[in-house]
């Protein structure tokens, strides 16, 4: 389901600072190759956020939003060279960024995805890889590993 659902277009190798910035430019990118309204994206991740900040932990994060109108999952990765403030789980900022959005209706696969999305990036030799990664090929390749 991950390796279906990633946007290698939409994958950016430099995030702005700043968390707002950050999600700006991941949304904007992900909207972008997939035909979506950023505005709309970036309000429905921001309205997640407000629940809950998306911080997993261990420089991650993974925001996401279920939209309307969409038939499939879409996943963006980015990662920034700077720490990202994002009141993460354990006060860790952000460097990966894994932008999640889903279709409105497919609530249990929203769950299944956003752990499968988890699990991988909790091991160091993943999170490492996107990190060294010099393409967007090379973070999915190390995302997918």
């Amino acid at each position: 389901m991950l390796k279906s659902a990633l946007v290698s277009k939409a994958h950016l190798l430099e995030l702005p600072e700043g968390r707002e910035e950050a999600l700006r430019a991941a949304v904007g990118s992900l909207a972008a190759e997939v035909g979506l309204d950023e505005e709309e994206v970036f309000a429905a991740v921001m309205e997640r956020e407000k629940v809950m900040a998306t911080g997993m932990g261990h420089g991650v994060a993974i925001p996401h939003a279920k939209i309307k109108g969409i038939d499939d999952f879409k996943i963006a990765i980015c990662k920034s060279s700077h720490p990202i403030e994002y009141e993460s789980m354990d006060s860790v900022p952000v460097r990966i960024l894994v932008l999640l959005l889903s279709p409105e209706e497919r609530v249990r696969d929203h769950v299944k995805i956003i752990a499968e999305i988890s699990k991988k990036l909790k091991f160091s030799v993943v999170r490492q890889g996107i990190l060294d990664a010099k393409t967007p090929q090379e973070m999915e390749k190390a995302f997918l590993n």
